[in-house]
């Protein structure tokens, strides 16, 4: 009589190496073969093939959201960012008018605000091919490829902030605090200027939420990209110019250069000719102009 147990052989598909178990007995009895499958070592097969696939899974798995989770931490998405220095592109900043005096009359309304600010405006980055280079305290720099890109987005800001229903009505009251404060030692013509916004009533005609103002400008500059972060950041004085442009404006105002109104190519009637205004640390006075948004605005 003679028996012999067949071992199966299978890879570990984590290690690499080979490894068997006991499938099977073989017996030759009186010139008769018989062959008997060994359930037991058949059920441990199963057992460590289904053990190691779903070990496996579960590690590929992991690999992959590794992967996912490392990319989102250390890049972004630079598809929108202009790349090229001998191409003109265009900067627009953001701010929140007197954010500093909502922070101290509307602490509680303006935590929810500011999330809400930001997510509306990368929003419109998404929409309008807008690349978010940084935020400076509640203020965006955003950069675009073309200028009639950037002209879309501002509008739009200011139409889907006005639009908006979810601000919290601490805001608006702030707001009308504030004009009402602001009258005291205005001028006639600048009290002219305020007056629709000096009723409660007249006020949701023309104001809701946060007073964004905004600056354009589009010029030449330097480009780099940071070695940290892996984004585009822009340098020069296309960068300054559009910074002192927003600095000007008030809250719920776009300004923009004629350099920005040029490449943007949109009709002169959207606009009003603000002429020639000197900005701080740049040598010659810049052509502005007032683009037109949420009417009754000034």
């Amino acid at each position: 009589r003679y028996q012999r147990r067949v071992r199966a052989s299978m890879t570990d598909p984590l290690t690499g190496n080979a490894t068997g178990v006991d499938a099977a007995s073989i017996t030759l009895d009186s010139g008769r073969i018989s062959y008997q499958d060994l359930p037991t070592s058949d059920q441990s097969v199963s057992t460590i093939v289904i053990v190691v696939a779903v070990v496996g899974s579960v590690l590929l798995a992991a690999g992959i959201v590794a992967v996912v989770v490392v990319c989102f931490c250390t890049g972004r998405s630079n598809r929108m960012a202009p790349k090229d220095e001998s191409d003109a592109f265009t900067i627009i900043f953001t701010d929140i008018q007197s954010s500093t005096a909502l922070w101290a009359e509307a602490p509680e309304a303006m935590a929810p605000a500011l999330d809400h600010h930001h997510a509306l405006i990368r929003k419109l980055c998404r929409k309008h091919n807008g690349y978010e280079v940084k935020t400076i305290g509640d203020a965006f720099m955003v950069a675009f490829r073309d200028a009639v890109d950037a002209v879309n987005l501002s509008s739009a800001l200011q139409f889907d902030f006005f639009n908006d229903k979810t601000w919290s009505q601490q805001i608006d009251h702030a707001y009308l605090e504030m004009d009402h404060a602001s009258t005291q030692d205005m001028k006639a013509l600048e009290k002219a200027m305020y007056s629709i916004a000096l009723s409660q009533e007249d006020y949701g005609k023309v104001w809701n939420g946060l007073r964004v103002r905004i600056g354009i400008h589009t010029g030449f500059g330097e480009i780099k990209k940071d070695p940290v972060s892996h984004g585009y950041d822009y340098y020069g004085t296309v960068v300054n110019t559009a910074a002192r442009t927003e600095s000007i404006a008030h809250g719920g105002q776009i300004i923009m250069t004629g350099a920005a109104l040029l490449a943007s190519g949109i009709d002169r009637a959207r606009v009003q000719d603000m002429g020639p205004i000197m900005l701080r640390g740049v040598p010659e006075p810049v052509q502005m102009y007032q683009l037109a948004t949420v009417d009754n605005r000034l």
